[in-house]
């Protein structure tokens, strides 16, 4: 059984943050903001202590974002162990029931023995639209990156709620390009983020992409 932070070293923790944080060197403004943004202070701060106390910093490493297009580095705790069912109803809550989403976690087998990880990805956005998601994978290959689970999507919609806002955009789509098969065509998973609302589906391969699309990667190494 993995063992969580206890109630005696999370009051140590918090004290740490009390005693240790320079609070002269943190503006009055980022003070406001974390009071009147608790929900994601706490969201930031789970990561960073599930991150030893340390921040990350993850270079781009040389990696050039597609002509108009740009790229976003993010981290996220990934629990590929996790059943379907909990990854999609965490990542997308408001996704229909009825929905093929639903029909392919088989496809996505959950790994028993992984434990939660921290993954550094690379979200990226063409700024147009492409013929299929085959360009998405060239670019990828290109960049020397490879596409992520379902799993690392779900990860980054369960704990970025609000990451169209975070981006400056009113509407996305992120996807993972490991494909399946479903109804006999192939296809990608998305989180679909439109009015605070979040989906989970599933659609083609080979359909166009719109210019709101951004297709998630990984450093070939990792």
């Amino acid at each position: 059984m993995e063992h969580m932070v206890s109630c005696r070293q999370s009051h140590h923790i918090a004290g740490l943050f009390g005693t240790n944080v320079d609070w002269e060197a943190i503006p009055f403004e980022a003070g406001e903001a974390i009071s009147g943004d608790p929900t994601g202070f706490g969201r930031n701060a789970t990561r960073f202590v599930q991150n030893g106390g340390r921040v990350t910093v993850m270079m781009t490493d040389g990696i050039i974002p597609p002509p108009g297009g740009r790229i976003q580095i993010l981290t996220a705790v990934v629990d590929e162990s996790r059943s379907w069912e909990d990854a999609v109803k965490a990542a997308g809550p408001d996704t229909g029931r009825d929905w093929d989403i639903w029909k392919v976690g088989g496809k996505y087998p959950p790994r028993p023995r992984a434990k939660p990880s921290l993954k550094h990805v690379v979200l990226c956005n063409f700024g147009k639209i492409i013929e299929s998601c085959e360009e998405a994978l060239t670019w990828g290959k290109e960049q020397k990156l490879k596409p992520v689970t379902p799993r690392v999507v779900f990860s980054i919609s369960e704990h970025y709620p609000d990451l169209d806002q975070y981006l400056g955009i009113r509407d996305m789509d992120m996807l993972a390009l490991q494909k399946c098969l479903c109804d006999g065509f192939q296809c990608v998973t998305y989180i679909c983020f439109e009015d605070s609302r979040r989906k989970a589906i599933i659609d083609r391969f080979d359909i166009n992409q719109s210019s709101y699309n951004w297709f998630v990667f990984e450093h070939e190494s990792s």
